[in-house]
C-alpha cells in the first residue's frame, strides 16, 4: 500500500485507547515509511499482541506476515477481522494467500466471496476475477465457472474500459489457449479449435507484457507432432504475423512443405529472417531450411539468392551446421546437374556440376567425404564426350542390353536373427519415370569410361507378383571384424521362394535377351547388391550362360546413379577375375584403411573410369557381353 494510506490509517485510528498498541502500531508506520522492514515487522506484531481485536492491526499484520512468505500464518490473522470491515478485499488477501500455499480449492472459496461482496473500485473486482481465474486454473477444459467468470470480466471491462486488465486477459488467454493444447493432444480437432479459438480473442497489443508469455503456435505445435499438417498450417498462418519466433518461422516454412507449397515455404523463411530477436540457433535453422527446400523443389533461383548470406551466417555462428549447408548446397548442384543431363540440352548439366564442385571445394567439414571433384570431371567430361565426339562412335559401338524388372509390392515380413517383423511396401507411383532418367545418366557415363565401345541400352518390366519374406544382414568393411554381431550396415535380401507367384520363367525370360538384369524391389535398403546368375538354355547345349544381376531398392531415383555404377562395376570385376586381379571395392574416405590397394582418393567413378579403359583396352569388351 501506498506511504500517504499509511498515514490516513494512522488518522482512522486516531480514536483508539491511548495505550500500547497506538504506540507500536505509529512505531511500524514510522519503520515503514523509512523502508525498514525488519522494525516495521517487530512494530507491527507487538501491536497485534497488544490489541489482537483491532481490525487495521489485524490487516496490517497479515500483510506483513504475508510478505514475508508466512501464507498460513497471514491466513489465521485475516479471519480475525470483522466480516464488515472491507470484506471484498480481506476475502481476496485470503485468497491469494491460500493460491500461494496450493490450495486451490480454499482459494477460490474466498476469491467467490470477495467477487460476492461489493468491490472498492472496478480495479479491484477485475484483479479478484483474474485471481479467481488462477484459482479455478486446472478443473476440468469444460468447468462453466470459467465462461461465468469471463462474462463477469466482460462486464467489468465495459463498464470501465480505462481499467488495467493485462493480468485478467493473460489468464483468461493462457486458460483457453493451455485446454486448446490439451484437447489438440488428444487428437480433438473441434474443441480443441473452440478453445483455440476463445484464447485469439484474448491475444494481442492489450495483453502489454504478457504477451511475451503466451504462445498461440503451441496449438498449432500439438497437430504438427500428430502429422495433422493442414490444421498446423491453418495455425500458423494467424499467429505468424503476430510473433517474432525463429522455431515458428521454421515449423511453418515445414508445413508448408509438407503441404505441396515448397516456394511459400521459402517465402515465410525469408520475411522470418527479417524479423528481430529470436533464438540463434533456430536462426540458422531458417537459413537451413531454405537451402533445404530449394533443393527439394530444384528452386535453384531461391538457392542462388541466399546461398552466400547462409553460409556466410552459419560458419560465423553455426560452423557444425555450417558444414551440413554446404554439403547440401554441394548436393543439390551436382543431383540438378545430373537431373539436366539426363533431361536437358548440353551444357545445362555441366554448368551446375561445376557449381557443385565451387562448393566442395570451399570445404564440407565432416561431410568432406561425400563428393570428390575427380569424380564430378568424370561425369563433367562423359555429357561433354556424349554430346561432341561421342556422336560419331554411337553407330559403331556394341549394343549392351539392360532389362530392368521391378516388382509392384512387398507385404509380409522383414526376418532378422530370428524375428519376424510384419512389413507392407510398394514401389512409388514415379518409379517408370525416374529409372529411365537415371539410366540415361548411367549410360552416358559407361558409353564414355568404354571409350564409345559400348552403348547401354534399356528394357523396363513390372512385376505384380508380391514379394513376402525379407532377410536382413549386417555388412561390415574388410578390417573390422571385431564389430559386435548385429552391427553394421543394413543389407536386405528378398528370399526368392517367397515371391507370389514365382517369377522365375518371367525372370528367364528376360535374361535371354539381357547381359545384365536389374532387379528394383519395393523395400528400403542402405544398398545394392550384384552377382552372377546362371541359366539353363536349350538353345545352347554346352550348358549354362553366365549374367550379371543388380538389385537396387526402392528408393532408388536418378540422382542415386551411383548405386547403380557401384553395382554394376561388381559384374564387371567377376566377368574380368580370370584375367584381372581386382581388389573389392568400397566407396567412402573411411574404407581407404580397408582397401588401400585401390583407393588413392580420386573417387569411384574415377576408379571405374580408369580401370574399364585400361581392361577393355588390354582384354576387350568380349567378356562383357551375354556368353
Amino acid at each position: 500500500m501506498r506511504k500517504t494510506a499509511l498515514f490516513l490509517i494512522l488518522f482512522c485510528i486516531s480514536g483508539l485507547r491511548a495505550d500500547k498498541a497506538a504506540e507500536y502500531y505509529g512505531q511500524f508506520v514510522q519503520a515503514y515509511h523509512n523502508g525498514d522492514k525488519a522494525a516495521a515487522a517487530k512494530y507491527i506484531e507487538k501491536a497485534y499482541q497488544a490489541n489482537p481485536s483491532n481490525n487495521n492491526i489485524l490487516q496490517w499484520y497479515g500483510n506483513i506476515l504475508n510478505q514475508n512468505k508466512k501464507y498460513a500464518d497471514a491466513i489465521r490473522v485475516w479471519k480475525q477481522i470483522s466480516p464488515d470491515y472491507f470484506p471484498s478485499a480481506v476475502n481476496k488477501s485470503i485468497a491469494e494467500a491460500y493460491h500461494q500455499l496450493g490450495d486451490h480449492q480454499s482459494a477460490e472459496k474466498y476469491y467467490t466471496m470477495a467477487l460476492t461482496n461489493p468491490a472498492a473500485n472496478p480495479q479491484e473486482k477485475v484483479n479478484i476475477i483474474a485471481g479467481l481465474m488462477a484459482a479455478v486454473y486446472n478443473d476440468m477444459p469444460d468447468n462453466p465457472k470459467v465462461l461465468a467468470l469471463e462474462k463477469k470480466f466482460a462486464e467489468a471491462e465495459c463498464a470501465a474500459p480505462e481499467l488495467k486488465t493485462s493480468w485478467a486477459r493473460y489468464m483468461f488467454c493462457k486458460y483457453f489457449l493451455d485446454r486448446a493444447v490439451e484437447f489438440a493432444g488428444d487428437g480433438y480437432e473441434n474443441d480443441g479449435f473452440a478453445y483455440y479459438r476463445l484464447a485469439m480473442k484474448y491475444f494481442g497489443p492489450e495483453l502489454e507484457k504478457y504477451t511475451n508469455y503466451i504462445a498461440p503456435e503451441f496449438f498449432g505445435y500439438e497437430w504438427m507432432k500428430r502429422e495433422k499438417y493442414a490444421l498446423a498450417l491453418s495455425v500458423f498462418e494467424e499467429v505468424f504475423p503476430l510473433r517474432n519466433d525463429n522455431y515458428l518461422t521454421w515449423a511453418y516454412s515445414e508445413m508448408l512443405r509438407q503441404t505441396g507449397k515448397p516456394a511459400e515455404a521459402i517465402g515465410v523463411c525469408v520475411k522470418g529472417l527479417k524479423k528481430p530477436g529470436g533464438d540463434d540457433k533456430m536462426y540458422g535453422w531458417i537459413y537451413r531450411q531454405i537451402i533445404d527446400v530449394a533443393g527439394q523443389s530444384g528452386d535453384l533461383s531461391a538457392l542462388a539468392a541466399h546461398e552466400n548470406d547462409a553460409d556466410a551466417y552459419l560458419v560465423k555462428n553455426n560452423p557444425e551446421m555450417g558444414d551440413w549447408v554446404r554439403f547440401r548446397i554441394t548436393e543439390i548442384y551436382f543431383n540438378e546437374g545430373l537431373k539436366a543431363m539426363a533431361e536437358k540440352p548440353y551444357p545445362n548439366g555441366v554448368e551446375l556440376l561445376k557449381k557443385a564442385m565451387v562448393w566442395n571445394n570451399k570445404g564440407l567439414g565432416k561431410y568432406k567425404d561425400s563428393f570428390n571433384n575427380k569424380t564430378i570431371e568424370v561425369i563433367i567430361e562423359a555429357s561433354k564426350y556424349w554430346n561432341g565426339e561421342g556422336k560419331k562412335l554411337a553407330t559403331s559401338a556394341a549394343p549392351y542390353r539392360f532389362t530392368i524388372i521391378a516388382m509392384e509390392s512387398f507385404n509380409g515380413v522383414i526376418i532378422d536373427e530370428g524375428k519376424k517383423t510384419p512389413a507392407n511396401f510398394s514401389l512409388s507411383p514415379e518409379m517408370e519415370r525416374t529409372i529411365p532418367a537415371a539410366f540415361e545418366v548411367f549410360r552416358q557415363l559407361y558409353f564414355y569410361m568404354t571409350g564409345g565401345k559400348m552403348l547401354a541400352g534399356m528394357k523396363y518390366v513390372r512385376l505384380t507378383n508380391i514379394l513376402t519374406e525379407v532377410q536382413v544382414s549386417y555388412w561390415k568393411p574388410a578390417g573390422e571384424a571385431s564389430v559386435k554381431p548385429g552391427k553394421g550396415i543394413t543389407m536386405y535380401a528378398a528370399i526368392w521362394g517367397s515371391i507370389k507367384p514365382s517369377p522365375i520363367q518371367t525372370i528367364s525370360n528376360e535374361m535371354k535377351y539381357a547381359d545384365t538384369l536389374v532387379m528394383i524391389f519395393p523395400f528400403f535398403c542402405t544398398a545394392g547388391s550384384s552377382s552372377v546368375v546362371y541359366y539353363q538354355d536349350a538353345a545352347v547345349p554346352k550348358g549354362y550362360t553366365a549374367h550379371g544381376l543388380i538389385q537396387i531398392p526402392k528408393d532408388y531415383t536418378p540422382f542415386s546413379y551411383g548405386l547403380f555404377a557401384h553395382e554394376f562395376f561388381h559384374t564387371v570385376e567377376y566377368f574380368y577375375g580370370d584375367k584381372y586381379q581386382f581388389v573389392q571395392h568400397g566407396y567412402k574416405e573411411e574404407y581407404r584403411k580397408s582397401w588401400p590397394s585401390w583407393y588413392h582418393g580420386e573417387g569411384e567413378l574415377y576408379y571405374y573410369y580408369s580401370y574399364l579403359r585400361e581392361i577393355t583396352g588390354k582384354y576387350g569388351i568380349a567378356p562383357l557381353l551375354r556368353k
